[in-house]
């Protein structure tokens, strides 16, 4: 029988055993059209179980980097690396706290505001070279090839922007 599995690295280091036996839940949405989100949810074990990860950022913090792998025992394969982005406690009068870990892979900082900016004569490979390391990406880009005179990118966000420019060149 092949078990399900997953596998949750804050910072480089795998949960402690504690965390990782409250671990409820975990999701990871992958859409080519947006950054890929996770979520994971933390549950104690019994209603008298001690919640320090519920409030103490020594555990988690909003910009942790988070590794997320998913599979079978003795066979994980790692599925998304980004940071956190929200943490969400939840009480409910007759159910246990619960700490919902949401974040994205660092694609979401192209998200961030509306840009008005100008190109020019720059290839696009150029362009998104530079915004992506504005915004602190790592880049493996295949050159573009055609310089362009001017471009413009006007009151669009960088993702929004580069999704146009790749489809405007049929990247």
């Amino acid at each position: 029988y092949f078990l399900p599995d997953f596998g949750i690295k804050v910072n480089g280091t795998a949960l402690a055993p504690a965390l990782d036996a409250a671990i409820a839940d975990v999701s990871v949405d992958e859409n080519p059209r947006w950054p890929t989100m996770f979520t994971f949810t933390l549950v104690p074990g019994d209603e008298r179980a001690s919640v320090p990860w519920l409030d103490d950022r020594k555990v988690f913090a909003i910009g942790d980097v988070v590794a997320i792998s998913l599979g079978h025992a003795g066979g994980l394969g790692e599925l998304v690396e980004g940071e956190i982005t929200a943490l969400e406690p939840e009480f409910a009068s007759r159910s246990r706290p619960r700490l919902v870990v949401r974040g994205f892979d660092r694609g979401h900082r192209l998200l961030r505001g509306r840009k008005t900016r100008s190109f020019a004569n720059q290839k696009d490979s150029a362009i998104a070279d530079a915004i992506a390391m504005g915004a602190g990406l790592e880049t493996r880009i295949r050159d573009s090839e055609v310089v362009h005179e001017f471009v413009m990118q006007v009151q669009r966000s960088d993702w929004e922007f580069l999704a146009d420019r790749a489809r405007a060149i049929g990247f």
